[in-house]
Parts: C-alpha cells; structure tokens; sequence
C-alpha cells in the first residue's frame, strides 16, 4: 500500500527538526513501513534542506520525499514550456 503524507501549509520536515518533534511524528510511518511494507511519500512545504535531514536521520529508506519549494520551479517551467510560454 502506497501513502502520500501532506504536510500542513508551510510546514516541513526542517521545522520539525527545529522543534524537536520529527523522530515521534515519523514515528508511526517508520512502524507501517517496517511491519506491513508500506510505501510512504512525504510532500513537505520544504526545499533542499528536507532531503538532508532525511538523510541526516537516516531515514532515506523509510520515505520519498517531495520538497514542494525545490521542486516549485521545475513545475512552473514545465507547465509554461507546455504551453510555448518561455
């Protein structure tokens, strides 16, 4: 089973960090990846920064990730380039 986890507005896996609070919200992700071979996919509001903490926490086999502000302009730019707008 595949699960997108949508992170709240402006909030990512750096803020978490910040806080103190990613290892316990991770957590129950970690437990359903581990136990029934789930596939979790993290879209953050975050950039480049999430990737590294990921790794930082040694949780790169865990999750994908999906950092919505380093991926932001690729999107725009292709969604313009679609449509002969450059």
């Amino acid at each position: 089973m595949k699960i997108l986890l949508v992170f709240t507005f402006n909030t990512s896996l750096k803020i978490w960090h910040e806080q103190g609070i990613l290892n316990r919200e991770l957590k129950v992700y970690r437990d359903l990846v581990d136990n029934f071979g789930y596939k979790i996919t993290l879209l953050t509001y975050g950039n480049k920064s999430d990737i590294n903490i990921l790794k930082e926490y040694e949780l790169e086999d865990y999750f994908e990730i999906l950092p919505i502000y380093s991926n932001i302009i690729r999107i725009i730019r292709s969604r313009f380039m679609k449509k002969g707008i450059q």
